[in-house]
Formats: structure tokens, C-alpha cells, sequence
């Protein structure tokens, strides 16, 4: 997604012990309004490690930052169950009824009240689990806040639901790739692809996904490409800098990443890659303002 937030939501259903009469005991339900509180604190804010450090996903480690056990109590009060993907369509006055939650919810996004937007998002599927928007939206905020796996449930749900849609193909493929599951990302991005093979966001996306694997010249052509195309594209911007990086064409990598921090002005991943830069061509003082303004960005 141009730029670059575990209530499991679609949680397994659980087999009736032998003997159909016993009754299983009901689970204790947790407000929604503490669950959403749970789930902001648990969220890692943005750092400098997205390209440069590897993530416990990309050493082989657990993604979720050890906080399963929340997405399970989640989803203890909303179960959702997906409809078959040929009815979606036929529940039109209950798609209508939710549109305004839905602008509300993207209002709370854009006005950083994220408690807010999660809890109305939550509301939204919890009335109708086969809203497309909600799940995609969702599993978007869900992927800025990095709870992954949460973000992963919600995608999965809307490819389900929409399995020809590029844009759920795209954000479903870019939280795979967060948590190194390349295999899965390719496959998806490759559809999407199929289905629009000139998408300026799916060929971003496949270059990030290059990037990820160490392809550094494969992804710069990627992304260079992306960049021609859309020259607003921040984070395509971004990893054609940090690519150029990679194979030491410093100078190519400080003119990208010029352009990415114009683009990303709120992002202490470019000014740290940036500081790097002027490290190398011996800038001490720009450096330290550089790293100055990545370290003030990442605390606040």
C-alpha cells in the first residue's frame, strides 16, 4: 500500500466433545471498549528497524508480539461467520445502513482516534460479518498498528469474499510479506497481477516483496518503474532508496530518499536512512540532525 497498523475475528469452529448433550460452558465475555484499549497499547509504534533490522517475523520468530491471547478474547464477543461468497450482495440495506459507520470510521482514522475507529469497525462486522469494506479497512489500520496476524484474519475474510478484488489481493499480500511469508505474498501479488497487470500499487508491492528477499537489483527496477509512473508514491520512493543503499549507489539512494522524506514527512525510517547516507559522504552535522529527527519521531 502506498505508504507504509489478535483478536483472531474468524476463529475456528470448536467440535462438540462426544456425547451431543454435554454443555460446553460459556466464556466470560470482555467489554469491547476495554478489549480495543488492550490492543492500542499493545501496539508497537513505527521504528526504524522496517528495512534496515530484521523483525522477529524475518528471523523466523513469533509476529505478534505476544499478544494472541488478546485477539482471542476479542474474538469471544464478536464470532463471525463468513456468508457464502455468492450471497454477498444480497444484504443491501444492511451494506447501506453501515456506509455512514463506515465514513466515521475512516474520519476517526484520519484524525488519529484509533481506539474509536477500531471499536466502530468492530460494531460494523459484528452486524454484518460479510462487510468487504470493513474487513479490507480494518485489516488495514490493524497492519499500520503492526498487529499482523489480526490485519492477516480481516484480509483473508475479504479475499474470500472478493477473491478477483486487486486491491484486497495487494493489502493481503503486504501483511504477508511483513511477516515473511513470501511464498503466500508472491502467489497473491501474482493475481493481482493477472487481473491488472499495469496496478502501480501491486508492482510496488512486488518490489517491496524483492526487497524483503534480498533482491535488491530486481526490487530497484520495481520500484524505479513505480516511481516513473507515480511520482507521489512515498514508500516506493522509500525502498527504491533503501534498494539503491543496498548496492551502494549512494548517490541514486540520497536523491530517492530526498524524494521520500517530501513524500513521508512523519517517518523516522527515511530520515535514519537518510542520516546513514551522510555518514558516508562524510556530513557529520547533517547526519546528527537526521538521526536527531528519526529518534524524535520514533518517541513521540
Amino acid at each position: 500500500m502506498p505508504q507504509s497498523f489478535q483478536v483472531e475475528l474468524l476463529p475456528e469452529a470448536v467440535p462438540l466433545a462426544s456425547g451431543g448433550n454435554r454443555k460446553r460452558k460459556k466464556k466470560r465475555q470482555v467489554p469491547r471498549s476495554f478489549q480495543v484499549e488492550l490492543l492500542l497499547e499493545t501496539a508497537t509504534p513505527a521504528s526504524t528497524e522496517d528495512a534496515g533490522v530484521p523483525t522477529k517475523a524475518e528471523d523466523g520468530h513469533e509476529s505478534s508480539d505476544g499478544v494472541s491471547g488478546l485477539f482471542e478474547l476479542v474474538s469471544a464477543e464478536v464470532p463471525l461467520e463468513l456468508a457464502d461468497p455468492s450471497t454477498v450482495g444480497h444484504d443491501q440495506p444492511v451494506e447501506d445502513a453501515r456506509e455512514s459507520d463506515l465514513a466515521q470510521a475512516q474520519d476517526f482514522v484520519k484524525k488519529g482516534r484509533l481506539h474509536e475507529a477500531v471499536e466502530l469497525y468492530m460494531a460494523i462486522l459484528e452486524a454484518n460479518s460479510s462487510n468487504l469494506k470493513a474487513h479490507n479497512e480494518l485489516g488495514m489500520l490493524l497492519d499500520e498498528l503492526k498487529q499482523y496476524d489480526a490485519a492477516l484474519g480481516h484480509f483473508e475474510a475479504a479475499e474470500v469474499l472478493a477473491p478477483d478484488d486487486v486491491e484486497i489481493l495487494t493489502n493481503y499480500a503486504s501483511a504477508l510479506t511483513s511477516v515473511a511469508r513470501y511464498g503466500e505474498a508472491e502467489a497473491l501479488l501474482r493475481r493481482a497481477q493477472d487481473l491488472l497487470a499495469e496496478d502501480v500499487n501491486v508492482r510496488r508491492e512486488i518490489g517491496v516483496l524483492y526487497f524483503r528477499r534480498g533482491l535488491y537489483l530486481e526490487a530497484e527496477v520495481e520500484l524505479n518503474w513505480v516511481c516513473t509512473q507515480d511520482k507521489e508514491n512515498g514508500i516506493a520512493f522509500y525502498y527504491m532508496g533503501e534498494a539503491l543503499n543496498r548496492l551502494s549507489r549512494f548517490d541514486e539512494a540520497m536523491h530517492a530518499m530526498d524524494q521520500a522524506v517530501k513524500l513521508l514527512p512523519n517517518d523516522p525510517r527515511v530520515y535514519y536512512t537518510l542520516g546513514h547516507l551522510y555518514d558516508r559522504s562524510e556530513m557529520p552535522v547533517a547526519a546528527a540532525n537526521m538521526y536527531r529527527r528519526a529518534r524524535q519521531l520514533q518517541s513521540s
